[in-house]
């Protein structure tokens, strides 16, 4: 997945506000929801002391957006589904895809174009597995106390994307 400049981008889960600064960064048009509300509180004082603020950022569930059909280019859902939310495909624009894990014990990153109004093309990208990112931190260092700092997406955004941001590549298969 390619994000351009003035892409409209829907980030499903802001979580810790890491991949939305990426894609600030990327000077694309971000709108991202959260729905707990305490990811949602942080991640906004966050990216707002980052300066790196999204178009909008709301605390919702996702079922009661209201944007217009076919209006975002992009659409990067941060969770698993069971299946794809068809009130997802119809926000996307044509020739817009959307990125998502299938899948619930078995997971696969999954890639959707919207080719015309009714025609979607579908490509797997192999079994993936979602997990805690305070839990691979404890695997990498077991016999230390985690640095808080280390897992903190300000540090995070300082020393990875400060340096070595390239818009043509974009990390969302973790």
């Amino acid at each position: 997945m390619k994000i351009k400049k003035n892409d409209n981008v829907l980030e499903v889960g802001t979580g810790s506000g890491y991949q939305t600064s990426i894609l600030v960064f990327l000077k694309a048009n971000v709108y991202t929801f959260e729905r707990i509300h305490k990811l949602y509180r942080k991640s906004k004082s966050l990216l707002n002391k980052l300066k790196l603020n999204p178009k909008e950022i709301t605390w919702s569930d996702g079922y009661d957006l209201k944007y217009n059909k076919e209006f975002f280019d992009k659409i990067l859902v941060t969770a698993a589904c069971e299946e794809v939310p068809t009130h997802f495909l119809e926000l996307l624009k044509v020739g817009g895809e959307i990125l998502l894990p299938l899948g619930i014990e078995n997971q696969k990153m999954t890639l959707i174009k919207r080719k015309s109004k009714n025609k979607f093309l579908k490509k797997d990208y192999g079994d993936f597995s979602f997990f805690d990112y305070f839990s691979f931190v404890k695997i990498l260092f077991p016999f230390r106390s985690i640095n808080l700092n280390f897992c903190n997406p300000l540090f995070t955004y300082k020393y990875l994307v400060g340096n070595y941001c390239d818009s043509y590549v974009i990390y969302f298969f973790l």
